[in-house]
């Protein structure tokens, strides 16, 4: 695998069943696929930071150094592109998904020091619903 390429893909396996049942848990990138492993094409055009399931394991979404996020809909071994989700002026380190009963939301913090909520339209339109920015240089979850 090239570098171009490494840094193009996420590697995961499926999200922890939600109550209820359903797919699953991600796993870190490179090393020996498995058959329960999704190679993800994402087609960022830098590293990949951080993968995060959606609470019913059907989306993905990414994070990367090219300062966007990416949605993929996801099916046993093929994933689709849905949205690339901008507005950030750093490297994004991490995102996750909103609880189900928020509607389909994805949150991205960034290096810029702001934390993006983006929510889902019926049009198929992402828009930016939130920002926080923070007095520091970089934001992150942790």
């Amino acid at each position: 695998v090239s570098p171009a390429t490494e840094r193009a893909m996420a590697t995961t396996a499926p999200p922890p069943a939600p109550p209820g049942g359903g797919p699953g848990g991600v796993v870190a990138d490179g090393g020996v696929l498995s058959e329960s492993e999704l190679v993800v094409e994402t087609g960022h055009e830098d590293h990949v930071h951080d993968v995060a399931w959606d609470f019913y394991g059907r989306r993905v979404a990414t994070a990367s150094s090219d300062r966007t996020v990416k949605v993929f809909d996801v099916a046993e071994t093929t994933s689709t592109h849905v949205a690339t989700l901008t507005g950030h002026d750093g490297p994004v380190w991490e995102v996750d998904w909103a609880h189900p009963t928020y509607g389909s939301c994805v949150a991205s913090c960034s290096y810029d020091g702001t934390v993006l909520v983006f929510q889902e339209q019926p049009s198929g339109e992402w828009p930016v619903v939130h920002k926080w920015t923070s007095s520091s240089s970089s934001s992150s979850s942790s």
